[in-house]
């Protein structure tokens, strides 16, 4: 054995170390100092008890190992809750008990150890879309029996289950064990409680949580937290001998928590209570059927409850650690970060306070600066325990960062580089083996090992860590490793540590799977261990343990899957009959897997590579349909292709997953000429399952050349005449209606391009009678629309016999615009879509203490409301960098804390940010969701029928101050300003949340708003060149431009002369010097110089200015002589306004030869253009003004539309000539000249 490796093996008694001295009540240098410090604060008695046990609990890895532990066991002895909650911290750091399941498993035990309850009846999940906590179902429904019940929705098997006494420890009962899939749902844990006397029952719970005594309820708390290690309730049930039903209910939200419930009771004198308890589900309903014993509940506010309610500075500290630490912040509307924020920014804030603010914080921006402020003021101070703390935690916040060079020179300073501690130790090997190199992985190894060697047995949880991870292709040590953070950390006897005994051999492996089943955390972790005993070819064990899984955790798919292949390896020979169930299991839960449907009908004899087609094969049309269909229809040269066939159909399952199937084939007219042609995307994108993808040609099949799961097949050589059909099928991920998935909505075209002609669309709808499922056809009826009822659907054929082809025209509209669409959703109303988003953002916009401090400083000073709104809306669009950041519910906004962490944001974070800084002003505020005119689809949110929430962009809503109207404002883009509303924004469908009400327009602006307003100075010389000399006043999004784009001053020339002056000028050469101001209400001027080589066009002698350069607008907004279709202009182009004064100065030697007439073309709604002329000496001044007022022109309107640009154009052709002046002629010597 190597002598390093017999060096990590050897064990060490702890050596006694003096502790460091440490600066104050919360804060050492080193993590055992620290938990001195903690413990002599908690012996205190004083109000800040329960943080400072949670401090100790928060060292448990870095401290001597079991010192957090000791030292919570040594607390206990507290009185009252404080005591209680050492004790019960301290139970949640006992390592795993590594003892084999009894199988079959025993639910009931005696008594509950310590008062634990451990034996609860679980039923679940019930589908959790919004206010499931409230509902009654399951256990609170009429006539309910435990024996029995059934609440299964779809393929989601909701029947009571049982708790193994084994998996419930002092860190509760695993939900993610019992109740899969735990996100969005609710789960009932009953449990029947023998009491002689008074008890008093504590619960802790992630999630929210309803308590039920007896069949009422008797305590909600319906804020989600993320952990349970905390009491958060607690009531006491007076005169209550006899037998007590006690019912939870946990609810888990779209974030992920830690799935824990845990209940431990106690006698009057707050003593362990051990009670007898059964999850007996004949017991169960015997006890409903007699009737419970006569009690008083009486709720009292627990240790947890107090500890977070301060809001001065010392509160704030307290409820911030208490908060963060116990994780029993409300996911919805978190307090920490607010807190936090409050106590580094208090007057006279303590060095302490900054680095345990830093180290607290989840966001890495404020940890990083908060520490490094930290450090500074501890070494000004000489503060060295507090110094090195935070020095600490800076390197291991760089190095998560993966800053190493900033960490390594934080690491190499005092105090840290001579401390020897092993956290500081250790802090430097990751530095070393994060660096790499095989240098210095020896170098980080030695270092680690001489830990090992000095402290034993008290090695620091996190240095066993690193010696794990950092074993490579070392064997022994990572074992070793692995043993040790199982001997002394809870939740160490995982996967990781069963695979380290894979050197020992298949029977070690198969031995410590067994022993460490009961302390898996959830299902999926269970299943990892009966697949690891498979792959090892343990096949009776890893039997054993995934039925187990599958009992527990009847909706986890992939356990299925490994059941039935350990099935048929225990009995390769036999009929299969495990084997089947086992996987038609599988598929019924993850039907979008064909591999799942292959194995079976494989195990059941048919071909495995024939599609499982089920409910769907009767809509698969035969080939001959649409080749009938291609050969009655002949085609023309001016088509590509043709699309023959189009069916989709959309099933609403009783689980509320979506599958949709879509069936088509398209006739091949022009041949693809790259070997990218042959490439074809499918509908559905990655993930798609492809049921069949063949070409027909000439009676002939031929298959692709290849497919995948990509969403893509290549096609072989493709010939004119060939068709290619393809059928499709995708099912969403989950349950429809969550609210941590995009809301699922489909858009089908009935029509197409003239290139490109559909002969036949259909859609068919199938859905449960009396669904939520909506749908309605826009913009064309369809031929023929059939509805039957079979058993409890009501299926819905829309088909399209001759769907509309419409020509290729630029300047469009979308294509929902042009076609009939068939639209459908889950959301019946708007009122329906506003209900489940405005769930989905509840406690958003709340403003905690950073917000209503950060607030404060912005409108500092300002006196009005509009001063106010001003200063809040020019924080959030300047300081806010727009980046589009996912947030953890993916398609909900991040919340404002978020933000200003990172300071960046897109739209709908931007808008929730500037919300919550008005209300913490007393300016009330609303979100907007829009479709903005970029995407332009306005008929999908028309529809009576059903809600399409197709929202591109997020913006606010403020009411007057009266109450009477508002306006909006969107602070989205850096540089945006108060005024005129963007012009993507304007004339779009908004949907204001908390109005009650559907879409609406938002009001198109006037071209005015949108306005360049130009002078421009033009010195021309003899030779058609000159200077230009300009002043421009710009508002709306062509102020927004500038503002975004001219903010450095060294970049202002170039930009200009691209975009304000090369359009119309050519041979330009800026001067450098721009000059940029802003102004009121959004509008900014721009003022500049160049010379253009080509001021004015020389024709013969004379020289020409006109009023615009080409090309003309008629070329541009209308190109073609007719149209089929309308127009649809861009929000850059309309509504705007053009207003250009051009003063010419005339060269010497020069005159106007003539001027032509003022003109103007009155374009009613179109607009308005209008040309001016005016002599002033030497000088002539011209004036052109173009003013669009509308975006939109319809067909019948589009030859009025294109003459009237003819107009303008020939207003804008009009031209200034400039003559030489001709010397009169000379007549002879004395004679008097002309005149």
């Amino acid at each position: 054995m190597p002598r390093r490796l017999a060096r990590v093996l050897s064990l060490f008694t702890t050596l006694a170390v003096a502790p460091p001295a440490f600066a104050g009540d919360w804060l050492a240098a080193t993590p055992d100092a620290m938990i001195a410090v903690e413990a002599q604060a908690v012996r205190r008695a004083d109000d800040d008890a329960l943080a400072h046990l949670l401090l100790i609990h928060r060292l448990a890895d870095r401290a001597a190992a079991g010192a957090s532990r000791q030292a919570l066991v040594a607390l206990g002895s507290q009185p009252a809750e404080v005591g209680m909650a050492a004790r019960w911290l301290a139970r949640t750091l006992e390592p795993d008990a590594l003892e084999p399941l009894t199988l079959p498993p025993r639910y009931d035990e005696p008594e509950a150890p310590e008062g634990n309850l451990r034996s609860w009846a679980i039923l679940g999940p019930f589908e959790d879309t919004g206010a499931g906590l409230e509902r009654q179902e399951g256990p609170e429904t009429e006539g309910h029996r435990f024996v029995g019940a059934d609440y299964s929705w779809g393929v989601y098997a909701v029947r009571p289950q049982r708790s193994l006494p084994a998996t419930v420890t002092g860190r509760g009962l695993p939900l993610d064990l019992y109740v899969f899939p735990g996100q969005e749902s609710c789960a009932y844990l009953s449990t029947l409680v023998t009491l002689s006397g008074t008890a008093t029952f504590h619960i802790a719970s992630s999630g929210s949580l309803r308590v039920i005594w007896d069949g009422r309820t008797v305590l909600t708390d319906d804020a989600p937290h993320e952990r349970a290690i905390v009491d958060r309730a607690a009531f006491t049930a007076n005169g209550a001998s006899g037998r007590h039903e006690l019912t939870l209910k946990v609810c888990r939200g779209a974030r992920a928590d830690e799935g824990r419930v845990r209940v431990h009771v106690t006698d009057g004198a707050g003593a362990p209570l051990a009670l007898t308890a059964t999850s007996s589900l004949e017991a169960l309903d015997e006890a409903r059927a007699a009737g419970p014993a006569p009690s008083r509940v009486e709720r009292h506010p627990t240790l947890l409850e107090r500890s977070v309610a301060g809001s001065d500075p010392t509160g704030a500290r307290r409820a911030a650690v208490v908060l963060t630490l116990a994780g029993a912040d409300d996911l919805r509307a978190a307090r920490a970060p607010g807190l936090l924020d409050q106590l580094v920014n208090a007057p006279g804030v303590t060095t302490e306070d900054l680095a345990l603010a830093g180290w607290l914080t989840s966001f890495v921006a404020n940890r990083s600066g908060w520490l490094e402020r930290a450090l500074q003021s501890a070494r000004d101070a000489k503060d060295d325990a507090v110094a090195s703390f935070a020095q600490r935690a800076l390197v291991e916040t760089r190095l998560e960062l993966g800053s190493l060079d900033l960490a390594r020179v934080t690491a190499s300073a005092t105090p840290l580089q001579a401390e020897t501690d092993p956290e500081a130790v250790w802090l430097r090997a990751a530095l070393d083996a994060a660096e790499g190199g095989a240098g210095l992985a020896n170098k980080a190894e030695t270092a680690l090992d001489a830990i090992v060697a000095r402290e034993g047995e008290a090695t620091p949880v996190v240095v066993w860590d690193a010696i794990a991870d950092e074993a490579g292709e070392r064997p022994a040590v990572a074992l070793a490793a692995r043993a040790r953070l199982a001997r002394h950390a809870p939740g160490r006897a995982d996967i990781y540590f069963l695979n380290a005994f894979s050197m020992l051999g298949a029977d070690a492996v198969e031995h410590t799977g067994r022993a460490i089943a009961a302390a898996q955390p959830s299902a999926p972790a269970l299943m990892q261990v009966g697949g690891t005993l498979l792959a090892l070819g343990r096949y009776v064990a890893a039997v054993e343990l995934l039925r187990l899984t599958t009992e527990l955790a009847p909706n986890l798919a992939p356990a299925f899957e490994l059941l039935a292949r350990a099935e048929s390896l225990v009995d390769p020979n036999g009929s299969g009959e495990r084997v089947i169930p086992a996987l038609e299991r599988a598929v019924e839960l993850s039907p979008q897997d064909p591999r799942l449907a292959a194995q079976k009908r494989f195990r059941e004899g048919e071909a495995p590579d024939e599609p499982e087609l089920g409910e769907d094969a009767p809509y698969l049309v035969a080939p001959d349909v649409f080749l009938a269909r291609a050969a009655a229809h002949p085609v023309g040269d001016e088509v590509r292709a043709r699309q023959l066939h189009w069916r989709r159909v959309v099933r609403l399952h009783p689980d509320r997953r979506v599958s949709q199937l879509m069936h088509y084939a398209r006739e091949i007219v022009v041949e693809p000429r790259t070997e990218g042609d042959l490439y074809e995307d499918l509908p559905g994108g990655y993930g798609t399952e492809l049921l069949l993808a063949r070409v027909h040609r000439e009676g002939a099949t031929l298959p692709p050349d290849e497919q995948d799961s990509g969403g893509m097949v290549r096609w072989p050589k493709l010939r004119r005449g060939d068709v290619v059909e393809v059928a499709v099928r995708t099912w969403t991920a989950g349950p429809v209606g969550r609210r941590g998935d995009a809301p699922f909505y489909f858009i089908d075209y009935s029509g197409s391009f003239d290139d490109e002609p559909a002969l036949f669309n259909e859609v068919i709808i199938d859905a449960p009678v009396g669904s939520a499922f909506a749908f309605d056809t826009i913009g064309g009826a369809p031929d023929e629309r059939v509805v039957t009822t079979e058993g409890d659907r009501r299926i819905t054929r829309l088909t399209y016999n001759a769907p509309p082809v419409i020509p290729h025209e630029p300047l469009s509209p979308h294509l929902t615009e042009l076609v009939p669409v068939v639209v459908g959703s889950i959301y019946p109303s708007w009122d329906e879509f506003l209900a489940w988003y405005e769930g989905a953002v509840e406690g958003f916009t709340s403003p905690d203490e950073q917000i209503k401090r950060l607030a404060a400083e912005l409108t500092k000073g300002k006196s009005t409301r509009e001063e106010k709104v001003t200063a809040l809306f020019d924080f959030v669009a300047d300081d806010i960098r727009y980046v589009n950041y996912t947030s953890g519910e993916w398609w909900l906004p991040n919340r404002p804390q978020q933000l200003l962490a990172r300071r960046q944001g897109d739209c709908d974070d931007k808008a929730m940010l500037l919300i919550s800084l008005l209300r913490a002003v007393g300016i009330e505020a609303r979100e907007v969701l829009i479709q903005t005119r970029y995407t332009a689809e306005r008929r999908v949110m028309q529809s009576s029928q059903v809600a399409i929430p197709m929202f591109d962009h997020g913006i606010i809503y403020l009411p007057n101050e009266s109450g009477e109207g508002g306006r909006l404002l969107d602070a989205t883009s850096p540089k945006s300003r108060l005024g005129v509303l963007p012009g993507m924004d304007a004339g779009a469908f908004a949907l204001t949340v908390g109005s009650g009400s559907a879409p609406t327009l938002t009001p198109l602006p006037n071209p005015d708003d949108h306005a360049a307003i130009a002078h421009w100075t033009l010195t021309v010389a003899a030779d058609g060149s000159g200077r230009l000399a300009a002043e421009e006043t710009h508002r709306g999004d062509s102020a927004f431009m500038l503002r975004t784009h001219l903010a450095e001053a060294d970049a202002r020339a170039q930009w200009v002369e691209k975009n304000l002056v090369g359009d119309r000028l050519s041979g330009v050469s800026m001067e450098p010097e721009v000059s940029f101001r802003e102004q009121a209400k959004g509008q900014v001027q721009v003022a500049y110089q160049a010379r253009s080589q080509r001021l004015a066009r020389r024709e013969g002698d004379e020289l020409l200015v006109p009023a615009s350069p080409p090309p003309s607008l008629s070329s541009m907004l209308a190109p073609l002589v007719k149209r089929q279709l309308p127009v649809e202009l861009p929000p850059q182009v309309a509504p705007s306004t053009q207003d250009r004064r051009l003063t010419i100065r005339i060269p010497a030697g020069y005159r106007v030869a003539a001027l032509p007439p003022d003109a103007e073309a009155d374009g009613g709604a179109f607009g308005k253009a209008r040309v001016s002329f005016e002599a002033k000496g030497k000088e002539v001044e011209m004036r052109v003004v173009v003013s669009l007022s509308t975006p939109r022109i319809s067909v019948a309107d589009y030859p009025a539309w294109r003459r009237w640009l003819g107009q303008v154009d020939r207003l804008l052709g009009r031209q200034v000539r400039l003559a030489p002046i001709k010397e009169a002629p000379r007549g002879p010597r004395g004679a008097r000249s002309p005149g």
